[in-house]
């Protein structure tokens, strides 16, 4: 049974690229197939049938109409999916018209036409209007010829009643297995959509009611259509009125701040999604909220309703601010630093500057041999210690320019993280 059901699944997604198998055109790909291939079943049955009872020029009939089916499959292999779908009814309409003209309207042949117009429906869809028309005017066309020429038109007038009762039979047993299966793929097709619907609406809906924002959903005189669990954690925070369906949304927010939420609202019905940041203060403290408007867009970019969602970011706002507090706060101990530093190097260096002056003035004036010794070591020892505190200095500058720009390189990778 399980082979037999994954040669169906074969059969019926042949030449189908699985990449689009979720597409508009993948459910008439699939009746197409499985069409052709009922058909071809009915051919083959027909075929042992009319041979079985004699009637050999209609088992060769069968076989040509076999022959002429199998297009249809090698048309969806390369993809010219319209083509196949257009073949397959053309085939249909013209091999009926054929048949019934030559077996004449005691066979019962023009009854597989009802047949055609359900496979029509099938494997075209709704984009597809200018199609389904054409090919059900051309069936129609064809069964009036049928009936304006007595559908005799290549009628055998040596075929015998009994095997025109026989044919009559074989198109109903033929036609009541194709209606079988017609109604068996609207069963399984409306079962397998409903149970999909199903499905996505439980996972929209825990979507909805476990997500970490809080969600409204407006319709177009502002009033809640419905919202979940965190909707109500989220706005109680602002106002201790008990959120509930059909309400004005405005009437959960501050008075001073509805007529700029009413023109938020506004510009979001121009098919614009507004995110504003908001400060809401209440007596002992304040919160902040990410708001979001964005428009929920029907056919054609018509507006429908408006989805408002609300997230807490009162902890991120507050890390910012301490974030800019210690910004500030190295700046200024920075700035103090540096203002000490060039006093500090101005205060240093002078005495320096003139220790070093006077002792290169003393022995400018020819001292004595004892002095001259000492007062070169003092002139090298004055020299030397200038050097280091002009180095220690520059360092520290050079230090200090250095952690600004790191500092100022993290405050714009958080600025941004925060974007």
């Amino acid at each position: 049974m399980n082979r037999l059901k994954s040669l169906w699944i074969k059969i019926s997604e042949f030449g189908l690229d699985k990449k689009d198998n979720q597409s508009i055109h993948s459910r008439s790909i699939i009746y197409c197939n499985k069409f052709s291939f009922v058909i071809a079943l009915l051919l083959i049955q027909n075929f042992f049938s009319d041979g079985y009872h004699g009637l050999f020029f209609y088992s060769i009939l069968d076989a040509i109409l076999l022959l002429f089916l199998l297009p249809v499959f090698l048309l969806n292999k390369l993809r010219f999916y319209t083509i196949a779908s257009i073949y397959l009814v053309s085939y249909c309409n013209i091999g009926i018209f054929i048949l019934d003209s030559i077996t004449g309207k005691d066979s019962g042949n023009y009854i597989y036409y009802l047949d055609v117009i359900l496979l029509n429906f099938f494997i075209f869809n709704y984009s597809q209007k200018s199609i389904i028309l054409i090919n059900f005017l051309i069936t129609s066309l064809l069964m009036i010829c049928l009936e304006l020429t007595d559908h005799s038109l290549f009628l055998d007038k040596s075929l015998p009643n009994s095997d025109k009762e026989y044919l009559f039979s074989i198109a109903i047993i033929s036609n009541g297995c194709f209606m079988y299966f017609c109604m068996y793929s609207i069963v399984s097709s409306h079962t397998r959509i409903e149970n999909q619907l199903q499905y996505e609406e439980k996972t929209l809906k825990s979507i909805f009611n476990f997500s970490p924002l809080g969600i409204a959903l407006l319709n177009s005189k502002m009033q809640i259509v419905s919202f979940n669990t965190n909707l109500t954690n989220t706005l109680s925070r602002i106002t201790h009125l008990e959120i509930s369906r059909n309400q004005n949304i405005l009437n959960y927010f501050p008075e001073n701040e509805r007529l700029n939420f009413e023109n938020y609202f506004n510009l979001a019905r121009e098919s614009r999604v507004i995110r504003i940041e908001k400060n809401f203060k209440s007596e002992f403290t304040s919160f902040w909220f990410d708001i979001t408007f964005s428009p929920v867009l029907g056919n054609n970019k018509v507006f429908h309703n408006i989805v408002l969602t609300l997230v807490d970011i009162t902890k991120r706002k507050q890390l910012e601010i301490d974030a800019q507090i210690a910004k500030d706060k190295a700046e200024m101990a920075n700035t103090s630093k540096s203002h000490f530093m060039s006093t500090m190097s101005k205060e240093i260096r002078t005495p320096m500057n003139e220790i070093i002056g006077i002792t290169h003035g003393l022995i400018a004036e020819n001292p004595r041999n004892d002095q001259i010794e000492k007062l070169r070591v003092l002139a090298s020892s004055s020299e030397n210690l200038s050097s280091l505190i002009n180095a220690i200095l520059n360092y520290d500058n050079t230090e200090a320019s250095n952690t600004n720009l790191k500092y100022s390189k993290i405050i714009s990778q958080t600025n941004q993280a925060n974007e």
